[in-house]
């Protein structure tokens, strides 16, 4: 997990508290990047947490703010386990979250990187919906041509079969550095999947949507998905049409976006029968 000045201190306690007092399966060692000076309210939070924990906790301390992708590439050299998971400093972590994922790895000796589904939830905590990803290699290889194939912070990684090869996240990717890890396992032919369960809330509200639509972010995504489609199908192909229309989507005004972000219709053309369910909203 990496966390930097701006991120809202109580939804950093809470991913903290997600990913240890919550878990069935605790974690053999959390490495925490801090990425730049905090606020004093931060620096207690970790304090707290590290005092409770132990040496269990790594603490890596960046001098100064060097954006996620550099943060997570510095943290990676300070796991020691079989299995890195990643965490996000604003979501929450489900009981079985870790225990699911390090089951199916062990039962699934062939498979590198493993994901789950999310529930989306706003600032409120009102529920928007599930999101599944594509489960098999097949799907993946379709799908990413579309949309990032697994979300981030669910993700448990065998360390040897990725970092081990020298696959890292791309340092000036600051909006697609996930992405682009996938994208260059998938070229290398290491498997990565999902599976159906829900392991993680994930926090998304306006300024999610915002920060995503800003220039640079739609720019360096259409750079990224044309560049992963002539990757993975050649310079020629019907496929570039998607990273056209997620552009053009990006472009639109906030309010129809929000909306059709969350539309029925937009998750069909995107993502098929594997659109986010709908769920009761709740507190």
């Amino acid at each position: 997990m990496s966390v930097y000045i701006k991120d809202n201190p109580e939804y950093f306690e809470r991913a903290l508290r997600s990913i240890w007092d919550d878990q069935e399966r605790k974690p053999d060692q959390i490495v925490l990047v801090e990425d730049g000076p905090l606020t004093d309210v931060q620096y207690d939070i970790v304090d707290r947490f590290h005092r409770e924990v132990g040496d269990v906790m790594t603490i890596v301390a960046n001098d100064e703010n060097r954006g996620l992708p550099a943060a997570l590439n510095n943290g990676i050299e300070y796991c020691t386990g079989d299995y890195v998971a990643r965490m996000d400093s604003d979501d929450i972590a489900l009981p079985a979250r870790l225990s699911l994922e390090e089951d199916y790895l062990e039962q699934h000796p062939e498979i590198a990187v493993v994901g789950g589904s999310i529930e989306e939830f706003n600032s409120q905590g009102d529920i928007r919906g599930v999101r599944t990803y594509p489960e098999d290699d097949h799907e993946i290889r379709n799908y990413i041509c579309k949309a990032n194939p697994m979300a981030h912070p669910t993700v448990m990684i065998r360390r040897d079969a990725v970092f081990g090869r020298g696959l890292r996240y791309k340092e000036n990717r600051l909006w697609t550095q996930d992405y682009c890890l996938w994208v260059d396992c998938v070229s290398e032919g290491i498997r990565i999947s999902n599976i159906h369960d829900v392991v993680l809330r994930f926090r998304r509200d306006d300024q999610t949507l915002k920060r995503r639509g800003n220039l640079k972010a739609r720019n360096e995504e259409l750079r990224v998905y044309s560049n992963a489609i002539a990757r993975l199908h050649g310079r020629i192909s019907w496929r570039y049409i998607f990273p056209v229309a997620r552009y053009l989507f990006r472009l639109m005004p906030d309010g129809f976006v929000r909306k059709l972000y969350h539309a029925d219709i937009r998750q069909k053309i995107m993502y098929g029968k594997r659109g986010r369910g709908k769920t009761s909203p709740k507190k």
